[in-house]
Order: structure tokens, then sequence, then C-alpha cells
């Protein structure tokens, strides 16, 4: 599907390339076109260069003609974020405002709320959208995870281990443009899910499995012991690649 998307783009694209009216008035040269795409996600990025390529060689052969004068072209990107799990949250939240009874979109808030590590709001939503429609299997399922994961919680802080949220990144520059984000308000779960490239923790707000204190393997076992819960690390850097860590505050522990 997204492959699919990506072709019609491109299509309409060049259909607006080739044959732009020569009557067009134009304020600027060169002609800018904008391209809304979602850039934090990789069919975006594809969109984005096949656009761009399809410009270059356009303009190699002289750009468009308007008129009497031919013109190049340029394209402006414009992050639409729409994938974002907090911008859809927002929206989500808002929804319910006038459609309180709709299971589904309960459903929705549970699953994003999952996807940037709030736990607790997501199995809030669950058991919000089941008391609706009690034929949703698929957020039965959803709820008894959850349900046992809040169950190994309350085992593994009996333990005293430790857990951590990660967002692992490619370059130290990358890191702390990430960490200023950070530092000016925004959810680490939420730049968990946009950022970091470890393709499995960011699907959960980049949480970690819990840490044993004792285990001396795991790299900053010293820097997570020493942290605070609730606060976030500087730029850390390890086998080549740069982290930013949360010690996660388990403020509760529900039971269903």
């Amino acid at each position: 599907m997204k492959v699919r998307n990506i072709r019609i783009a491109m299509s309409v694209l060049i259909a607006v390339l080739l044959f732009l009216p020569v009557n067009l008035v134009l304020a600027a040269d060169p002609i800018t076109i904008g391209a809304p795409l979602s850039t934090a996600f990789l069919y975006g990025w594809d969109a984005e260069r096949g656009m761009r390529l399809a410009i270059e060689e356009i303009n190699a052969a002289g750009g468009v003609k308007v008129g009497d004068t031919k013109r190049p072209f340029n394209i402006e990107v414009i992050d639409t974020r729409d994938l974002e799990p907090v911008k859809a949250l927002n929206y989500y939240y808002e929804g319910l405002k006038y459609n309180f009874d709709d299971a589904d979109i309960h459903r929705r808030v549970g699953l994003l709320n999952y996807r940037i590590g709030n736990i607790d709001e997501s199995i809030t939503a669950y058991m919000t959208a089941l008391n609706i429609d009690s034929t949703l299997t698929n957020v039965k399922s959803a709820l008894q995870s959850l349900n046992d994961l809040k169950e190994m919680e309350k085992t593994e802080v009996g333990k005293g281990f430790l857990q951590v949220s990660q967002i692992a990144l490619k370059s130290k520059e990358e890191a702390e443009r990430v960490l200023d984000m950070l530092n000016s308000g925004a959810h680490f779960g939420a730049l968990a899910y946009r950022y970091s490239l470890d393709n499995i923790t960011r699907e959960t707000g980049g949480r970690l499995p819990f840490i044993d204190p004792e285990n001396t393997d795991y790299v900053f076992i010293d820097i997570v012991k020493n942290m605070r819960a609730g606060t976030v690390s500087g730029v850390l850097q390890s086998g080549g690649m740069y982290f930013i860590l949360k010690r996660i505050y388990l403020v509760s522990i529900m039971t269903l």
C-alpha cells in the first residue's frame, strides 16, 4: 500500500512538471513545488528522493517552458508528521470529546499510548473500549498482555531490578538535537518512536527489558544505577552508536 502511494505521488508530480500550462502566472523564479511528506518514515524518504531526482532530470534539460521563458523547478518538503503517535493521540483525544462512546477511538488511544510507553494510559483506554464493546477480541488480548506485563513489573521491581528506555541514534549531532528536544519538554517515548534506530524498543517508547543491577554486561549499568527515577542521561556512546537513556519511574503497578 505504501509503495502504491509513492508511485501515485510520483505520477502526480511528473504530470504537474510535464504538463504545466504555459499561461501559468509565476511570482518567483524558480518554480517551487510543495511536497507534504511524512519524512520520519522510510517511504517518505523514498518519495522525496524520487521527486528530487525527477526535478534534477527536468532541470538538467532546461526546465519547463512558461510563455517564452524556461524556468527550473525547486521542491520544498514539508514534514506532515501525520504518523507520530503524540500528534495522532491529540487528534483522537479531541475526538473523544464528541464521541466518547466510540470503542474504536479508545482502542486506537490504547495502541498509541502503548507505542510511546504509556502503559497505564493504554490499559485504561483498552478497558474503556471493552466496557463499550465487549466483543473486541483483539482488545481483550492486548489488555491481557498488558496485565501480564504489569504482573512482571511487580515481580522485577520486587527483585530490585531496574528499567530504562533508550533512543539509539547514528550520530552525535543527531543525538544532541534529540536531547535538546527532550530538554525542551518533548515526550521521550514519542521521540524514541520517531528517531530511534532500535526497531524493537522503539515500538514501546524505547523500553528495554528489566536490568539486574549486578549485570556488568550492560555497558551503561553504572550510569543507570546512579540515575534518579524519571531523569534523562546525556548523550552516551557505545559500539559506534549514540544513546540517550531515561530511568523509568514506575509510579504505580496497576492490577486488573
